[in-house]
């Protein structure tokens, strides 16, 4: 059950950054083909929202912890138990 737990919040994770960085990709196609105005304006500051303040998770405003950190933890927990899985099968 736990690892289940692992790999479905490695999965959640995983769809949260990828539309991070799709956001990430229309804002600069947006800036592209527009090179003045306010909707070049909007798009520049989304566009800096995500690159200079990463996500941060908190808990119950105990303690933040780094999106990053949290998705790199969970990836090497979800490897980890993919090689027991394997080593176990064998």
């Amino acid at each position: 059950m736990d690892s289940f737990i692992a790999a479905f919040l490695a999965y959640r994770f995983e769809l949260f950054f990828s539309a991070v960085k799709q956001t990430k990709r229309l804002c600069i196609s947006v800036m592209a083909l527009h090179q003045e105005g306010p909707l070049r304006e909007r798009a520049r500051t989304m566009w800096k929202m995500i690159e200079e303040t990463p996500p941060r998770f908190s808990v119950y405003d105990m303690w933040e912890m780094n999106a990053g950190m949290f998705v790199t933890v969970f990836s090497l927990v979800t490897g980890l138990i993919v090689t027991l899985i394997q080593f176990e099968l064998l």
